[in-house]
């Protein structure tokens, strides 16, 4: 190449949200770039870590986002400098062949160095061209300088007496004029204190003056009030008389009814006694239905099962966009066995950049609970163990098992840094340039990163542990309160189950339906575990999939009755009419659902396909008032193709 760019550096000004710094000087190699920050007081410090140099896209990224450091804020600077080393690789033989692009480099390194030293020969001091080499002595010119840094320094300091002075006199009178001030106020408030207390005086004076005037009148009222309650008394015994005889009367007329009351009584006696024996039969028989229904009655008929697996990640893709749910629950390793617990208060739409495959997604939090996502290519650039791992791109992540951190690498595994609130892994996905095409797996329950995977918090088991005395299945019902790990070092095809407080390889056990036991094949002896799915792993133990067996879930005949009559294609579901979404044609579809179509004239061709073949179309005929309409199941992983003049096209999945 040529060097006609003359630039060596680049200053940017700090606005508290920039972190990308471009450079347009050429540049054969990242540790030749140099970032100094330039504080508020003019002070540069180099930075030496913290930052990623970008070669393809000629820019520095800093801080970095995981580093949760503050980016430059106004008044600071960002300064990029190049500075290629003082060496000169270059080498050539006698009778060698010349490779004119190492020629051309080696003059283009030298290049760049002049420019280099030219520009830090532009900050220097110089003396003037016509200055002669015999006047060009620096002791004496510094000298020159020191003494008028000298008389300067006298000035100020007889400026900063005279302030000084011109100071105390300032204060001397403003201490005079406080007094003044003082004094005034104290005359004021004795003035104040006598004004109150004569106005206290006319107010005591006003008070008793209203209270003779209230004893006058309350005097005169009370006399009325005896006249009034004479009145009432006399009133009252005339009443008394009236209600002594009502009260005779009504007596009468309650003897009559006791001796009625007593008649009905004995032949209500024996209805009584036939409605009380019906009733206890009745909670017999309803007794016995609530036992055959309780929970222990089904987990004797049921055994070596999952019985609740928590959905915590809500994980939802439309329109080639991951949106991760308000209320998710994900979990960061701290340091020994503590694992933090953060739920999401909002929706996170996950800006993924330009991944392409199949990818780990996880997450890293701030003090604030702001996710970051990060994505890591599965088999490749995510590792996980107690060693310290080899990582062949420049850019890797570990999930340190020894510590419980997870660290990066931005160096080819040279050097890895804890990820500060780096999340376990929630799902893997597959994305193109950036475009997620599919949700491939969920980690709800269940999940791994690298070697090792884990059983979150609240997964739910039955163990088997042989039989009652009335032959009925024995089962030990545990739920996972804290999460648990389980690392692979080299290849295995197996099972992998639960205990009451670890997970673990099962080792393909055999589980006995007779005595309702696992059994270990090889020793015999009994395992007490439940089984809850298959782990594969390659050759150095990454693993390649987990695969968690399903939930037991008892259903009512009529309800499958009726979700075989609405849905003959392996038993889709009912469309979730609230979380439908618009989509375009070549729409994949990310889980079981339903697609519809309207199209917006029945006069012209509408087609729909799902993986190329055919499944709806409308032919050229009928009324352009009337819209063809379309409502067809969807399997997950399934491509729609829509043609013709279509007004609606959405996806609904299923309940």
């Amino acid at each position: 190449m040529t060097v006609t760019n003359t630039h060596t550096k680049h200053i940017y000004p700090g606005d508290g949200q920039r972190t990308t710094w471009p450079f347009t000087f050429p540049l054969f190699n990242a540790q030749d770039l140099r970032l100094w920050r330039v504080g508020t007081d003019g002070k540069a410090e180099m930075v030496s870590s913290g930052f990623y140099v970008d070669m393809e896209e000629k820019e520095v990224e800093y801080p970095l986002k995981e580093e949760n450091q503050p980016a430059p804020v106004t008044g600071e600077y960002i300064v990029l400098q190049r500075m290629t080393p003082l060496t000169q690789e270059f080498d050539t033989k006698r009778q060698q062949t010349l490779d004119l692009q190492t020629w051309e480099d080696a003059h283009d390194l030298a290049v760049m160095r002049e420019q280099e030293l030219a520009e830090e020969l532009s900050r220097t001091l110089k003396f003037p061209i016509q200055t002669q080499t015999a006047d060009t002595d620096a002791a004496a010119y510094l000298a020159t300088i020191t003494n008028l840094k000298d008389q300067a320094q006298e000035v100020s300091q007889e400026a900063l007496e005279t302030s000084l002075q011109a100071n105390q006199n300032a204060q001397a009178a403003a201490q005079t004029a406080s007094q003044a001030k003082q004094q005034a106020q104290e005359a004021q408030d004795s003035l104040s204190v006598y004004v109150s207390q004569a106005q206290a005086a006319k107010e005591a004076a006003q008070e008793a003056q209203e209270q003779a005037e209230d004893f006058s009148s309350a005097a005169q009222n009370y006399a009325q009030t005896c006249q009034q309650e004479k009145n009432s008394v006399q009133g009252l015994a005339q009443t008394v008389a009236t209600q002594t005889q009502q009260a005779v009367n009504a007596a009468q007329t309650a003897q009559t009814n006791a001796q009625t009351a007593q008649t009905n009584a004995q032949s209500a006696q024996s209805s009584s006694q036939s409605a009380q024996g019906s009733a206890q039969s009745a909670a017999q028989s309803a007794q016995a239905a609530a036992s055959s229904a309780s929970l222990a009655d089904i987990q004797n008929k049921i055994t070596n099962c999952l019985t609740k697996i928590p959905q915590d990640i809500n994980l939802v893709l439309s329109e080639g966009t991951l949106t991760l749910k308000a209320g998710s629950k994900l979990y960061i390793p701290n340091g020994s066995d503590v694992f933090n617990e953060v739920v999401t208060s909002v929706d996170y739409q996950l800006v993924l950049g330009t991944p392409t495959g199949s990818r780990t997604v996880f997450f890293v939090a701030n003090s604030s609970n702001n996710l970051g996502v990060v994505v890591a290519q599965k088999g490749l650039n995510l590792f996980s163990g107690d060693t310290q791992p080899t990582a062949s791109t420049q850019k890797a992540y570990w999930y340190d098992t020894a510590n419980n951190v997870i660290k990066r690498t931005l160096d080819t595994g040279s050097s890895w840094s804890v990820l500060t609130n780096a999340t376990l892994p929630i799902c893997v996905a597959t994305f193109n340039a950036g475009v997620a095409t599919s949700i491939d797996q969920v980690f709800n329950g269940f999940g791994y990163i690298g070697n090792t995977m884990f059983a979150l918090p609240g997964v739910s088991v039955l163990i088997p542990n042989g039989r009652n005395a009335d032959g009925t299945l024995n089962n030990t019902a545990v739920t996972v309160s804290s999460l648990q790990t389980l690392s692979f070092s080299n290849q295995t095809q197996s099972d992998f189950g639960l205990t009451a407080t670890t997970i673990f390889s099962s080792a393909n056990a055999v589980y006995n339906t007779v005595d309702n036991k696992n059994y270990n094949p090889i020793t015999g002896n009994m395992m007490g575990f439940c089984n809850c799915g298959t782990v594969e792993t390659d050759t150095t133990g990454v693993i390649t999939s987990l695969t968690p067996k399903t939930v037991f879930h008892a259903v009512d005949y009529n309800d499958l009755a009726k979700t075989d009559s609405l849905v003959q294609n392996d038993r889709i579901g009912f469309p979730n009419l609230s979380a439908k979404v618009s989509i375009n044609s070549g729409y994949t579809a990310p889980s079981n659902g339903w697609v519809l179509i309207i199209s917006s004239n029945s006069n012209a061709n509408t087609e729909m396909k799902f993986d190329n073949a055919q499944v709806y179309f409308q032919g050229a005929a009928g009324s352009a008032a009337s819209a063809a309409c379309g409502f067809i199941p969807i399997k997950k992983g399934q491509v729609v193709t829509i043609t013709g003049e279509v007004s609606v096209k959405q996806f609904m999945p299923s309940l």
